[in-house]
């Protein structure tokens, strides 16, 4: 005689689906505030820097760290991100 396939209810595959939807909603979350993060850390004040331009930067005896960065300043003058040597 032939038996009945066994199969998934439709309630539990209902489930399932709801289940991953919520699932991915939540690691786009997680995924979009890494990003604010890792664009926090890459600020120049928050690595111990500070943006002025990049005359001064080597006039007050630091040196210059990636230079992208720093917005320029309202006069247009290309800002980088200078620490002093020694400090951090």
């Amino acid at each position: 005689m032939f038996k009945k396939a066994q199969g998934l209810p439709l309630n539990v595959i209902v489930i399932a689906a709801i289940v991953l939807v919520v699932m991915v909603v939540i690691i786009a979350i997680f995924l979009g505030r890494a990003g604010q993060t890792g664009r926090e850390i890459a600020k120049c004040e928050n690595q111990g820097g500070q943006c002025m331009p990049g005359t001064r930067c080597n006039e007050a005896a630091g040196f210059v760290r990636i230079p992208e960065q720093c917005a320029d300043d309202s006069t247009g003058e290309p800002q980088v991100c200078c620490r002093q040597i020694g400090s951090g």
